[in-house]
């Protein structure tokens, strides 16, 4: 009988490096293996390693080199911003939320009016909705200015995102 000994490997598979997002955009950067690269998220691929204006909560990531081989997978949750919201009790748009913001570390959110007066302060991931008032006070209509930190554990990075909100009442 022939046999033939092998190493098993993972040199030619390609290994994400990082993950950057914005409020419209996933990037994956990725190293190893042959280019160019395949990118998959959610199983979709394509040959941008760009996802513009992603729509599902969390997105399941994998990079494919040229030769067919595929990396380890990452699951990433999309944090994504809304810039406004009508606490009208109405149902729908009552709270400003940042959608998997729960899912992060070390969070924490500040949100101040036109003349820099903190009006909402949050350091605790449950809490991460805020429905328009100060110490019980509906708040006028205007735009808001925040402030938001995390830790993404999946990513290993800590991030901040800044930008204004416009609170609509009626």
């Amino acid at each position: 009988p022939y046999t033939h000994n092998f190493i098993i490997s993972d040199e030619n598979q390609p290994k994400i490096e990082v993950i950057n997002q914005t409020n419209t955009s996933i990037e994956v950067i990725a190293n190893g293996g042959v280019k160019p690269y395949r990118y998959y998220f959610n199983g979709v691929p394509q040959n941008s390693n760009i996802l513009q204006n992603p729509t599902a909560s969390s997105y399941e990531i994998q990079v494919q080199s040229a030769t067919g081989c595929f990396g380890p997978q990452k699951t990433v949750y999309f944090i994504k911003i809304n810039n406004a919201f009508t606490p009208n009790a109405d149902g729908i748009n009552d709270v400003w939320k940042i959608e998997n913001l729960d899912k992060m570390q070390q969070v924490s959110i500040m949100v101040m009016d036109r003349n820099g007066t903190k009006v909402f302060e949050s350091t605790n991931p449950a809490k991460t909705e805020w429905d328009g008032r100060n110490n019980g006070r509906t708040l006028p209509t205007s735009t808001y200015w925040y402030i938001v930190n995390w830790f993404d554990g999946v990513t290993q990075k800590s991030e901040q995102r800044q930008g204004w909100i416009l609170l609509k009442n009626r």
